[in-house]
């Protein structure tokens, strides 16, 4: 059928209708035909939020217990091996952190027995190199020893002194891990404990050609502290500042009130610390690379910095690196200052 033939039928169809009535028919065709296009756009929003809600709570399922993993992970390589990952009813991630968890029980088990052996060797030691210790002492005055006998006597007092102060760090490092390490909380005089330790390390620092120098404020500040670990701390601090600065350098230490606290600096003018070394320099047995020829000859196993900044969170304060030093290197101690 042609189209003038359709539109002919079409048209003889039309006549006699009323034509306002055609006219509201095509509007409500046209309105019908919209309100479809609106439900099947509706439709495919909804299958779509559908959609999305569904794989997000699927992603959430096993997302959630994967994170949780790597968390564990991460805590456990922390040091923090009791710690235990929980499950979440997936049986592969289940049987996954059990299997962690064992692991770090096991492990867990074999850090309290080195624990336990260190100190356990570290107390017996103690008793023997006292009395090492008090027969050099004897030794050593005699007044008949040969120039080469005596030079000998030095270095063995040396050595010991170095095998005495390994021993005491075992022992207090073992005892600060076990919580049976006690700080008092009392007011400490800090400026005087620094002059003290300043006065200690004076010719050392004077044999090196370095400036050792103290800065106080007109009325230092107290400290709640315990006084005998203040000084431990601030002697291991100048301890390194003299040993890792280069020959004619400086040392600086100052004293000042910080917001409620008590913030005790040693500065030096040594080669510092490279920016990706500082996040182990706090680290048990951590010896970083040596940057300087100086560096290179300390003895030692990397413990005194450990130790230090145990003992001064043990009295509510901190130990820390400032990493804003330009050059050489800055230790903070931070104590909390006494109310007055």
């Amino acid at each position: 059928m042609k189209f003038r033939d359709s539109f002919a039928i079409f048209a003889t169809a039309m006549v006699g209708l009323n034509i306002e009535l055609l006219v509201l028919g095509l509007l409500y065709a046209q309105r019908l035909h919209g309100l479809s296009a609106e439900l099947v756009v509706a439709g495919g929003q909804g299958f779509l939020l559908v959609a999305c809600a569904a794989t997000y709570w699927a992603g959430q399922r096993f997302l959630r217990p994967i994170a949780e993993l790597f968390r564990g992970i991460e805590r456990f390589g922390k040091g923090g091996l009791d710690h235990r990952i929980p499950g979440h009813g997936i049986r592969e991630l289940d049987q996954l952190a059990t299997h962690l968890n064992e692991m770090a029980a096991n492990l867990e088990g074999l850090d309290k027995l080195k624990e336990g052996i260190i100190a356990s060797v570290s107390h017996e030691l103690r008793s023997p190199l006292a009395a090492m210790d008090g027969f050099l002492a004897l030794v050593q005055g005699d007044p008949g020893l040969s120039t080469q006998s005596r030079e000998n006597l030095v270095r063995s007092c040396t050595n010991l002194a170095r095998l005495r102060r390994l021993v005491d760090n075992l022992l207090e490092m073992s005892q600060l891990e076990a919580g049976r390490l006690e700080c008092e909380q009392a007011p400490v005089d800090v400026a005087a404990v620094a002059r003290e330790v300043c006065s200690l390390f004076d010719a050392q620092a004077r044999t090196r050609g370095l400036a050792l120098e103290l800065t106080l404020p007109l009325e230092p500040p107290l400290a709640l502290a315990d006084a005998g670990r203040v000084r431990q701390i601030l002697v291991n601090l100048v301890d390194n500042a003299v040993k890792y600065n280069s020959d004619g350098g400086r040392i600086d230490l100052s004293l000042a009130f910080q917001r409620g606290s008590v913030e005790l600096s040693v500065a030096d003018t040594g080669p510092g610390i490279a920016a990706f070394h500082r996040h182990l320099l706090f680290e048990r047995f951590r010896r970083l690379p040596s940057a300087s020829r100086e560096s290179a000859r300390v003895k030692g196993v990397g413990l005194g910095l450990a130790i230090s900044r145990e003992l001064a969170r043990a009295m509510g304060g901190d130990l820390f690196l400032d990493e804003t030093a330009r050059t050489g290197s800055v230790f903070s101690l931070r104590l909390p200052a006494k109310e007055k």
